[in-house]
């Protein structure tokens, strides 16, 4: 929440007459003013006159003035007490004779425990601020801090830090270290979130909201070098230019074909497919105003996920054997990627010397993450059985994901792979899953960090499963992973997804999960 702003000024005016009936207005000089800081945590207000704050204000007032301030906590709260400049429960006097400091702190009541229930208390520690929440749902502290529950109840915890903090350590009785916080009531838990403040010296980014221009309906897919985003919404793809602010529409009005655009490149032209019903063609959409038409030749249905600025497109196809195979088109010869000895492989990314990137089956039956650059050549993992590529940049460096062991195919940690060798870019605390999805020449990495907060409660068996995660965007360069939206200015919102970064560095951001269908777009520029 932004400070609030109180100033109370006063002023006295006087009038003398002198013996010549001349009127001389004389105006008294200000006095001199001093400044009162008041900081609230917890639910609850501070109240007077001069100032109502719920968490970080300030009041200007004339020295020497008397402030009376009173603690008034939120329903379901007390009161613990003041600190600074005042003590104790009671009301706070103050005065001004110099500039003060006054911090309330309000906790939650604790509930009476249902007998036999067991009883999970948290709380936060450090300099910065945060929120932390429950599932299943009843902590969302510091306002409710408390939570009674039955034996056998399986918890997990997320920290969510305000703007300008963030999260950095667990500790209580049953959750230590940066992982993940879950564990099961079998007895009373208490929780602790370390949030600290974001360093000073931090790598900023100004922000640029694309939604006012290309409409809230809308989801960007892709960026290129010249900083044009692509995207879509329900009156098809659209192209938003950030240096100049305009937007090109791809569909001409009363085009009653509909496209889905996938990628851009360097020109402005644009990857992606037509749908026909329950199938899909690939097409290219030129900066032109072309519809190039690209499945002669590739089966019964294909994508076009990506081009580059020489016209070459990447992609998957459906083979007559009913296979998914990644192929790549070039001045109009049309070359199938096959697969590492397995019947899959999907194309995600390509660089203007046409390498691709992906994954494909192995015999064994694992999937790995690939550099096509005539041949196919498999890129390993961490030592799971699966991993992807999905960025790839001029030197051939790949940015991508992968899985740590062969017996759990769920942890994944994103990676990048420099020609040699496979390299984990580790996590961020808290958010032990993590996928890289973009990477510039300058190998600064952009990708998402995940914490999976449960399953979902009513999986079908024959859908694919649904779980709920805690996500945000990051950006790692200089060896250091950042929250992106510690980066940025306060914008109210949360940058949960990173979809790519050009070789300015500007990124590209959405506050929805991946594959959400409406989701605002963000470039976020280097400062």
């Amino acid at each position: 929440m932004r400070s609030a702003s109180v100033v109370v000024v006063a002023a006295a005016f006087g009038v003398a007459c002198s013996g010549t009936s001349r009127h001389e207005e004389s105006v008294a000089p200000p006095s001199a003013q001093r400044t009162l800081h008041v900081l609230v945590s917890g639910s609850g207000s501070v109240r007077s006159p001069q100032v109502s704050c719920t968490s970080d204000c300030t009041a200007s007032v004339p020295s020497g003035m008397a402030v009376h301030l009173e603690a008034v906590p939120s329903a379901g709260a007390s009161f613990k007490g003041w600190t600074g400049a005042c003590s104790g429960t009671g009301a706070c006097d103050l005065q001004l004779d110099a500039d003060l400091e006054v911090r309330a702190e309000f906790a939650s009541v604790r509930p009476p425990p249902t007998p036999g229930n067991f009883m999970l208390t948290v709380s936060s520690d450090g300099g910065g601020k945060g929120r932390l929440t429950s599932e299943p749902d009843g902590i969302d502290c510091p306002d409710a801090c408390a939570l009674d529950l039955a034996p056998g109840t399986k918890v997990t915890m997320t920290p969510s830090p305000t703007w300008g903090s963030r999260f950095t350590l667990w500790s209580g009785d049953v959750c230590n270290g940066t992982g993940t916080c879950a564990f099961t009531m079998e007895a009373d838990h208490h929780v602790v979130a370390t949030f600290v403040p974001v360093p000073a010296n931090h790598p900023q980014y100004a922000v640029t909201q694309i939604a006012p221009a290309v409409g809230e309906d809308s989801r960007p897919a892709a960026m290129n070098d010249a900083g044009q985003v692509v995207g879509n919404s329900s009156s098809g793809p659209w192209v938003y230019d950030s240096r100049t602010g305009t937007v090109r529409r791809l569909s001409a009005p009363g085009e009653s074909r509909r496209f889905v655009a996938s990628g851009i490149a360097a020109n402005g032209d644009v990857a992606g497919y037509e749908l026909r019903g329950s199938t899909r063609r690939a097409v290219l959409l030129t900066a032109r105003g072309e519809v190039v038409d690209l499945a002669s030749g590739t089966g019964s249905s294909s994508t076009a996920n990506v081009v580059n600025a020489a016209g070459r497109v990447a992609g998957d196809w459906l083979t007559p054997d009913g296979e998914y195979h990644a192929f790549v088109l070039d001045s109009g010869v049309f070359n199938d990627l096959g697969t590492l000895g397995g019947i899959e492989s999907l194309a995600f990314a390509m660089n203007e010397r046409g390498q691709v990137t992906g994954q494909a089956q192995l015999a064994s039956g694992p999937r790995h993450a690939f550099l096509w650059d005539g041949k196919l050549h498999d890129l390993g993992s961490l030592g799971g059985n699966f991993s992807r590529g999905q960025a790839v940049n001029r030197l051939g460096q790949v940015a991508g994901m992968s899985t740590l062991t062969p017996g759990d195919d769920d942890l994944i940690h994103a990676v990048v792979w420099d020609g040699f060798a496979m390299r984990d870019l580790g996590t961020l605390p808290g958010l032990p899953w993590v996928s890289a999805t973009g990477i510039n020449d300058a190998g600064v990495v952009v990708g998402n960090v995940y914490n999976k907060l449960y399953a979902d409660p009513d999986a079908d068996p024959d859908e694919p499963p649904n779980a709920h995660y805690d996500s945000r965007a990051y950006v790692f360069r200089e060896g250091v992973m950042w929250d992106l939206n510690e980066l940025i200015p306060d914008l109210h919102v949360r940058l949960r997804t990173s979809l790519g970064i050009n070789d300015a560095g500007q990124i590209l951001c959405s506050e929805g999960q991946v594959d959400q269908e409406r989701a605002h777009a963000f470039v976020l520029t280097p400062r």
